[in-house]
């Protein structure tokens, strides 16, 4: 974050956002107050000797008891710093009744608790590299958090994709080559509202989202809106194991219209003859049954992208494909394959 500069204002509140997940129960106020108060800090330890300008601090400043945040919030309160956002933040936390700061601190501080590791903090006190880059040069940025601790940590990993967005979006320059976001267990970082806008504006930006989660009810139940993202997107259904998203593929699929014939005999009972006779008859089939879709396992992708026809694919192993074979390092956790 520059102080200086007027993007701070919507940096600030963009970085807050990305701390702060409310926890989906309808009253907001705690997590907004708390938001407010953790946007201020930020500028405020972005006006700090270098040193201490880092997320560490803020961490700090918040846990280091009443005396540290009260100098703290008095020092906000007379800075000049973001344009105002500063002093205003600390005003509005000041301005609270005494129970009603208990509750915005104990927020803010249930919001930064990833903070308390060490290696979280030693990863953010400085950066060999500026995400500005991203679209100047070719880079890559792996970003690797052990499954166990996707959920205690997401706000760190919300933050890094959320800063990484604003550095794409930061100017409407094409790159050489598209940036290319992959998401893995993507349900895990929470609802974040730069993703959603994102997910139909960043292609005009020069970069493009991969995005994976498990199932559909995964998306629906953390994205009110989660119809944006197939509409804007293309898709690759492998593996499907849950019946509501067999269910979607199906009706996507459509159907068909398939012939079947019927026959019938009668006999006169004096002659013993009889006449025969045939018809053909219409009946419309869905293209594949939701169970018929669930028995396809992994190894047979369907695809759908805007303006064609579906695909069911055979999935290639990279490990043994004759074009990629040799190209990959080997997997640490594939030491069989």
């Amino acid at each position: 974050l520059n102080p200086q500069a007027a993007d701070v204002v919507s940096e600030s509140a963009m970085l807050a956002e990305m701390l702060v997940i409310p926890d989906g129960r309808g009253d907001t106020y705690w997590d907004d107050a708390a938001r407010d108060l953790i946007r201020g800090l930020l500028i405020h330890v972005a006006c700090l000797p270098e040193k201490s300008r880092h997320m560490g601090e803020v961490r700090r400043l918040l846990t280091g008891g009443e005396g540290l945040l009260s100098t703290t919030l008095q020092t906000m309160s007379e800075s000049d710093a973001g344009f105002g956002v500063v002093a205003r933040s600390a005003n509005a936390f000041q301005a609270k009744a005494d129970k009603d700061r208990s509750g915005v601190l104990s927020s803010a501080i249930r919001h930064t608790a990833f903070l308390d590791d060490p290696r979280i903090v030693d990863c953010l006190r400085q950066s060999d590299f500026n995400l500005s880059d991203l679209k100047k040069k070719p880079m890559t940025i792996y970003i690797s958090m052990p499954p166990a601790k996707l959920s205690a940590y997401n706000r760190f990993m919300r933050a890094l994709v959320g800063l990484s967005l604003a550095a794409i979006t930061e100017n409407s320059q094409r790159a050489e080559h598209n940036v290319v976001f992959f998401l893995d267990e993507f349900a895990q970082l929470g609802r974040m509202s730069a993703i959603e806008d994102a997910v139909s504006l960043i292609r005009g930006y020069g970069a493009s989202l991969w995005i994976f989660v498990q199932d559909l009810s995964q998306l629906k139940g953390i994205y009110p809106k989660w119809q944006t993202f197939l509409a804007n997107t293309a898709q690759q259904f492998f593996g499907t194991a849950d019946l509501e998203t067999a269910k979607y593929i199906s009706g996507v699929l459509g159907s068909y219209t398939t012939a079947f014939q019927t026959g019938g005999r009668s006999t006169a009972d004096t002659a013993m003859t009889g006449s025969s006779s045939t018809n053909i008859q219409y009946t419309g089939r869905p293209l594949l049954t939701p169970d018929e879709v669930m028995r396809l396992g992994p190894h047979r992708p369907i695809v759908f992208i805007g303006g064609e026809p579906p695909y069911c694919l055979q999935r290639l192993n990279y490990l043994t494909d004759s074009e990629y074979q040799g190209l990959a390092d080997d997997n640490p956790f594939h030491l069989n394959q």
